[in-house]
C-alpha cells in the first residue's frame, strides 16, 4: 500500500532537552517517500504545526527505529500495525524539495521519538470527538 496522501497519527515524545518533557498526538499526512530505494523513512506534513524553542514544526522525517529484533519497516503502517520511529525536523525549504527524506547532512536540531498509526476517516472523526474538535 503506497502511503502518500494517507492519513496518519503522529505521536511524539520529546525529551527533557527542550525544557520540559512534552508528549502530543497530531493527525498528519504522508506527502512524500524518499527518491532512493534503500531509505526506511517517509515525510511527514502535521495538521496542526508547533513551535519549540522558536522554530516552527510542520515537516518531519519518520525513520525507521531499530528495536526488538529490527526488522520493522516505517512503511508497516500501512499493514495496521503501529511503528515506533526517529522524527527528524525538516524546513518547508527541504519539505518541498526534490529529496525530502534526506537527512543524511543532519548534525543536530529538533529531533524525537515516537510513532505513528494509520488511520481511516472513522478513526479520524473519533479522535477528533475525543479532542473535542468536531472541525
Amino acid at each position: 500500500m503506497a502511503l502518500i496522501g494517507k492519513r496518519i497519527l503522529v505521536h511524539f515524545e520529546f525529551p527533557q532537552v527542550y525544557g520540559k518533557a512534552m508528549y502530543a498526538t497530531i493527525e498528519a499526512e504522508a506527502t512524500a517517500t524518499p527518491s532512493t530505494d534503500n531509505q526506511d523513512a517517509f515525510l511527514v506534513r502535521l495538521d496542526s504545526p508547533f513551535q519549540i524553542e522558536g522554530t516552527p514544526c510542520e515537516y518531519f522525517v519518520a525513520l525507521a527505529r531499530q528495536y526488538g529484533d529490527g526488522t520493522q519497516s516505517v512503511f508497516d503502517v500501512s499493514t495496521g500495525e503501529q511503528v515506533w520511529c526517529y522524527f527528524v525536523r525538516i524546513s518547508p525549504e527541504q519539505a518541498t524539495s526534490n529529496q525530502p527524506c534526506d537527512v543524511s547532512l543532519w548534525r543536530g536540531g529538533l529531533a524525537c521519538l515516537g510513532g505513528i498509526n494509520l488511520i481511516g476517516p472513522l478513526d479520524g472523526d473519533a479522535i477528533r470527538r475525543y479532542l473535542g474538535s468536531d472541525s
